[in-house]
């Protein structure tokens, strides 16, 4: 597993460079590393930059787990491990992930979207 995690991204950047290699990974994740972070910062407009940097690092971690992950099922299950991660990092640190979400559905249908 080990040589094949870095073997497919050495092999990729013969070819491609760091921002399409990022285009890649995230296609072979679904997009959940932009879709989890833009929802994280709606969600809690107040986040700190230092809590911003701390979410997306876990994500992108969690993405290269997911990379290895043989179907669909435990790639999302790779980021939900990484999601409770988030979720009790941010209730340390105060934030009620409860309200926060009441509040975060409120805003989306007071826009006119779904949740």
């Amino acid at each position: 597993l080990y040589r094949s995690h870095f073997a497919f991204p050495a092999n990729l950047s013969l070819f491609l460079d760091e921002k399409q290699m990022e285009t890649v990974k995230d296609g072979m994740t679904y997009g959940v590393v932009k879709v989890t972070y833009d929802s994280h910062l709606d969600m809690i407009p107040t986040l700190k930059e230092e809590e911003k940097a701390q979410i997306y690092a876990w994500l992108i971690e969690a993405r290269e787990f997911a990379l290895d992950a043989e179907n669909s099922n435990k790639k999302h299950a790779a980021f939900g491990k990484y999601k409770g991660r988030i979720n009790n990092y941010l209730a340390k640190r105060g934030y009620d992930l409860k309200k926060e979400r009441e509040e975060w559905y409120k805003r989306i249908k007071a826009r006119g979207g779904s949740i």
